[in-house]
């Protein structure tokens, strides 16, 4: 689902082909710490789209639609109340 949005998040590739000035090894081989948060980020966010269907999304939104609504009716009951 992320590809049809544009691109994956991390893209294990990229170093390789953007790797610094030489071009033959990356400029940041050595201290590299943030590559393997960035996959771990790509592998979970695409889990979780890969387990979400559409109708899910639907799904939630007419839950979130519902609540919305209920909040109002209960808002709206309590303004109408007239004072003793």
């Amino acid at each position: 689902m992320l590809l049809a949005l544009g691109d994956r998040i991390f893209d294990s590739e990229y170093c390789d082909r953007y790797a610094g000035a030489d071009q033959k090894q990356c400029v940041h081989v050595t201290g590299c710490s943030i590559r393997p948060v960035w996959s771990r980020v790509e592998a979970i966010v695409s889990d979780v789209m890969r387990r979400t269907s559409i109708a899910d999304l639907i799904r939630l939104e007419e839950q979130a639609l519902s609540r919305s609504m209920d909040e109002r009716s209960r808002l709206g009951t309590l303004l109408h109340l007239d004072p003793m």
